[in-house]
């Protein structure tokens, strides 16, 4: 009988470690401006640039474009179509902005699963 030596590679981290994980990376970025949170969602991918233009199927889109009156969008460049920010994620049609969503997500994260509500 052979004696047990392990697994190999990395230990896949517990349902609880991995919430504890996200929590901690979701409590140090609250309270940011709308760019420090969207760029915290893009590393993070809570959202992502879309490949490409949903209206021509064009693979060149501008960088993120922060115009005062709208929400930021990423803009085709064939076509001039807007990309909407939570349009090519889980948080399509979301009426909030960026750092409102992180607050979100930080609440979220920070609720004891163990107590009902």
């Amino acid at each position: 009988m052979k004696a047990y030596t392990g697994k190999n590679g990395p230990r896949k981290p517990s349902p609880a470690e991995a919430r504890r994980t996200l929590h901690g990376r979701v409590k140090q970025s609250s309270r940011m401006s709308d760019r420090d949170a969207v760029a915290w969602l893009l590393e993070n991918e809570w959202i992502k640039k879309p490949k490409t233009c949903p209206e021509c199927g064009a693979k060149h889109l501008s960088d993120l474009v922060w115009p005062a009156d709208r929400t930021c969008h990423w803009r085709c460049c064939s076509c001039e179509n807007r990309c909407l920010l939570f349009g090519n994620s889980i948080f399509n049609g979301l009426r909030c902005g960026p750092a409102g969503l992180v607050d979100l997500l930080n609440s979220y994260c920070s609720l004891d699963a163990n107590r009902c509500p």
